[in-house]
């Protein structure tokens, strides 16, 4: 297996259009400013079509791979083929890029989720060769259950100035990583080592003892994700097919590790993966469609379904395709919609309006007045306000909420049964 410390990273960058730092809109007095604009110079990174940079946005691991690439130059590409990744992806090219410079295992289920910090840190580390020489890891009080070579790159860059903690002494190695903390690093790196990668330091090798078993646990572990990845598990529902790609994501993170494993982990792991796979429910060759009919109170309501004009009952079976969902109420409300069936049963929800012929309540406290207390739907309400003597108008309390009133007349359009109370104060002297 090759020597890789990390999952995966990719996307940064789908956009035509290049943007320099200094029309950012959104980087003017950022802490990153400074980062930003080096490695926009650089081309490190790209903006966005929008004159943005969106600075606190979380990157994904796709994301990355572009970055580091075009740091060191990576250019080749490996002809590794993923059954479960479009070849239109555009992240694939930079995928393959990364698995020939080595910071990506091949075997490796990709899966294009928000990038953590010490995954990062990993492959700087990585890359770079770096080594902590003082065990100046130890400062931070997180990173306990790290993989060795893990603490060795953290305790390198926070040796030269390049890593910052928190204020409590905690790195958050698995917390998310932002564009503006990877601008950071990127630049610090890139100007304290340059651009050259440095991986011929050979990595540290796990204990002997049990090394054997471990081994064969391990080897075990690949051969069980070789063969899920080939699995087509287009043909099981998403629900069950959930657990299963987390478990192949423990795996992998196994899998990256590759020593100083404990072997309860290696064998929690198969067995996860089994347990999945027996989770699995086949997707129904006819899907059935549940619909759910209330009224915009969310009361339940009596009607008749119909599908392309034919009447249909919740809960039947449809072909995958595009329908006509039509609802008819029992006093003749209607409401029509288009469905999508796809290779899963569907709920859909109808919500009715009320017919404006439906009479709303109108109550209102001491001091105000209208002209009725019943009202249709959307009819236009006049309310007049009569303070008394000695006081003057806060505000009206309109169901709850407040209303703020330039003169003693309220206007409104009425939706809802509704309340209405007066708030008066002293007149001030």
């Amino acid at each position: 297996m090759k020597r890789i410390l990390l999952l995966t990273m990719i996307a940064f960058f789908l956009f035509s259009t290049k943007v320099t730092s200094s029309s950012y809109k959104d980087v003017g007095d950022h802490w990153a400013e400074e980062y930003i604009n080096y490695i926009d110079e650089k081309n490190f990174i790209d903006g966005f079509e929008d004159n943005t940079f969106r600075p606190d946005e979380t990157l994904k691991k796709s994301q990355i791979y572009k970055i580091i690439n075009r740091l060191f130059y990576f250019t080749e590409k490996s002809d590794t083929y993923f059954k479960y990744i479009d070849e239109k992806d555009w992240f694939l090219e930079e995928l393959q890029i990364a698995i020939k410079a080595g910071y990506v295992d091949e075997d490796v289920y990709f899966t294009d989720a928000p990038i953590e910090r010490i995954e990062f840190i990993n492959i700087i580390g990585y890359l770079y060769g770096l080594e902590d020489k003082s065990n100046t890891h130890k400062y931070f009080t997180d990173i306990e259950n790290l993989h060795s070579n893990s603490k060795e790159y953290v305790g390198a860059l926070l040796s030269d100035g390049l890593l910052e903690g928190f204020s409590d002494f905690k790195l958050q190695p698995e917390s998310n990583l932002s564009r503006a903390q990877a601008a950071k690093i990127i630049a610090l790196c890139e100007q304290k080592y340059g651009r050259t990668p440095n991986i011929s330091k050979a990595p540290k090798e796990p204990p002997q003892d049990d090394n054997d078993e471990v081994r064969q646990l391990m080897e075990k572990l690949l051969q069980s994700v070789r063969e899920t990845n080939n699995m087509n598990l287009w043909s099981f529902t998403d629900e069950s097919t959930a657990e299963l790609k987390r478990a192949l994501m423990r795996a992998n993170d196994l899998l990256l590790r590759s020593d100083n494993v404990p072997k309860d982990e290696i064998i929690r792991a198969l067995e996860d993966i089994e347990r999945a796979k027996g989770q699995l429910v086949h997707k129904p060759e006819n899907p059935r469609l549940y619909v759910d009919v209330v009224d915009e109170r969310g009361n339940p309501v009596n009607a008749q379904l119909y599908i392309n004009n034919e009447v249909f009952k919740s809960g039947d079976t449809l072909k995958r395709g595009r329908y006509l969902l039509k609802v008819v109420a029992a006093d003749g409300n209607t409401q029509s919609t288009y469905v999508n069936m796809e290779e899963e049963d569907k709920r859909v929800e109808v919500v009715l309006k009320y017919k404006h012929n439906e009479k709303l309540i109108l109550s209102l406290g001491k001091h105000l007045h209208s002209d009725k207390r019943e009202y249709s739907m959307d009819e236009r309400v006049k309310i007049r306000v009569m303070t008394p003597s000695g006081y003057e108008l806060k505000n009206l309390l309109v169901n709850g909420k407040v209303k703020k009133l330039l003169s003693d007349e309220y206007i409104f359009i009425i939706k809802e049964d509704t309340h209405i109370e007066a708030v008066f104060v002293p007149l001030s002297l």
